[in-house]
């Protein structure tokens, strides 16, 4: 059973992914009322505070227009994972292989990657991740994709010390980029 949540109830912990895009952007001099703009959210976000998703996808919004880089999705996904929520964060680290890491994710994704739910199959040798937007962010999608691929395969590089043979594919055209 899958429970639904309103974008705009608040579930995500102001000190994880919030508190990560904020610094992000003022480590690039970005304004703290640039990036908090239409969000509702104060300067200073307190540790138990409790932001909702549309709060966070209107900050990363701010902070990627701002910022206005190809390479702000890529960064923050670099940072993203395996975060700092305790038990989830310490499952993805230990897990032994792959297959349990991709299942450890789609278990947490609530509290690891909030916005996109990570969902994983297999079948005859094939491992399929796919992400589904799990609050209505069309706009943001593309960015969002990047970010959340971006930290999955920063975490695997970390954890396994090389480079996975990953296939990529996306519904939309490749990045400016290449090497994003």
């Amino acid at each position: 059973m899958i429970a639904w949540q309103p974008a705009g109830e608040p579930s995500i912990p102001a000190r994880l992914q919030p508190a990560l895009t904020l610094e992000y952007g003022r480590s690039h001099e970005l304004s703290d009322a640039q990036m908090l703009r239409e969000t509702g959210l104060q300067q200073v976000l307190a540790p138990d505070e409790l932001v909702s998703p549309g709060q966070y996808l209107q900050l990363l919004a701010n902070t990627l227009r701002g910022l206005d880089s190809p390479d702000t999705s890529f960064m923050l996904g670099q940072l993203m994972l395996p975060g700092h929520d305790g038990a989830a964060s310490h499952a993805l680290v230990q897990a032994p292989n792959l297959r349990v890491l991709l299942e450890t994710l789609c278990r947490f994704h609530a509290r690891l990657t909030p916005l996109l739910r990570p969902r994983f199959e297999t079948w005859d040798g094939v491992a399929l991740l796919y992400w589904v937007d799990a609050y209505g962010a069309p706009s943001l999608r593309p960015a969002l994709v990047e970010m959340h691929m971006t930290a999955l395969v920063a975490l695997c590089r970390w954890l396994g010390g090389e480079r996975l043979p990953w296939r990529f594919c996306f519904n939309r055209g490749a990045p400016r980029h290449v090497e994003q």
